[in-house]
């Protein structure tokens, strides 16, 4: 266990750091829920990645800068791991609470958060998340029992689960990490590209391998309805062949986490046999292509990230740290810049099979 840094009877204090991508409506809607708190923040961070604003949401942003009530950092290229490195270097409190761009909640959603850390030996608070309206939500009192295996079953747990346990998993749309523990692990492998998944199911497995203890309370809820634009939505053309960064992301996690033996003879098998040598792939001929060239790629472009190695925060000479150095320009209407033999390949590869979402 790391040490507890905040004394009993302590109020712990608050950052809160909002990734933004393209939304304007749902980022208002998500500050105005924050400035409703029963329990407010003591800092609240909006990391700013969109190409522009509508007007409105343009004044809205600059009024709530000149009031001192939000912190504006603007960043590009878009990346959500940088987003949250930022602001995790950024942030001025003991305790960093990560939320999403769309996300709703209620009016003591702070508090739940802050008071989970009154118990000693607390680390960080893993939040559960519903994909409904929070007036229609429901949370399930069973697990599945092979959430119970080792050493993955943990990614199996359910997000919405009504019990308070300890856990593994932090989904990055809801939770809170003391600061000096996302440092410690030096934040997220910004090797997770657009549109980052995985890169929560990483940080979570490095802050477990680091001793955190990490408590799931229900009580911490957020209902994420994904509009179909900004953000990290993306869009599959088949359910049964997943986009190519979306393959890229789920190899490299498993690559880089369970070492090149088990991953060739597990995770790489499973992913070949479930989105490529499916029933449906097979009995079209079109899709088996499609996903074959995709789950090939990805595997390329999966290994000469780690071949590159994870990209942290840095620890400079003098005991500072910062951001790693930007590898991809990977926005939505563009391919991921790698050398350039690798890049040819993939060019020939995935033009005109993932589809675009901007």
């Amino acid at each position: 266990m790391i040490n507890d840094t905040v004394s009993k009877g302590k109020r712990v204090g608050i950052s809160v750091i909002i990734p933004t991508y393209n939304r304007n409506q749902e980022l208002c809607r998500v500050l105005s829920r924050l400035f409703e708190q029963n329990d407010q923040a003591e800092e609240i961070i909006v990391v700013d990645q969109s190409l522009r604003h509508d007007l409105q949401t343009q004044n809205v942003l600059e009024g709530l800068v000149k009031e001192g009530k939000i912190r504006l950092i603007f960043q590009s290229p878009p990346s959500l791991p940088r987003a949250r490195n930022r602001g995790i270097l950024e942030a001025r409190h003991e305790v960093i609470l990560c939320i999403d761009d769309d996300a709703d909640f209620d009016n003591d959603f702070i508090r739940m958060h802050r008071m989970s850390y009154d118990e000693q030996g607390v680390d960080g608070v893993a939040g559960a998340m519903v994909t409904q309206k929070l007036t229609e939500f429901s949370l399930v009192d069973t697990m599945p029992s092979f959430a119970l295996n080792k050493p993955w079953g943990w990614l199996n747990i359910p997000l919405n689960y009504s019990k308070k346990i300890r856990r593994i998993f932090m989904v990055g749309c809801n939770f809170s990490i003391k600061r000096e523990i996302a440092l410690k692990v030096r934040g997220f492998d910004e090797n997770y590209i657009w549109p980052a998944l995985c890169e929560d199911n990483d940080f979570s497995w490095r802050v477990h391998k680091a001793k955190a203890v990490i408590v799931y309370n229900p009580s911490c809820l957020v209902s994420n309805i994904t509009p179909h634009y900004g953000g990290c939505y993306f869009k599959r053309d088949s359910q049964f062949s997943p986009v190519t960064r979306e393959l890229i992301n789920n190899i490299y996690f498993f690559l880089v986490n369970s070492g090149l033996r088990f991953a060739l003879l597990g995770w790489l098998r499973y992913y070949m046999k479930t989105y490529v040598y499916n029933k449906h792939n097979l009995c079209h001929p079109r899709f088996f292509f499609i996903a074959a060239m995709r789950y090939f790629v990805a595997t390329l472009v999966a290994l000469f990230l780690v071949l590159k190695g994870r990209r942290l925060i840095k620890i400079e000479t003098n005991g500072r740290m910062s951001l790693p150095s930007p590898l991809f320009i990977f926005r939505q209407n563009n391919l991921v810049k790698l050398c350039p033999k690798l890049q040819l390949i993939f060019a020939l590869c995935t033009q005109g099979l993932d589809s675009d979402t901007s």
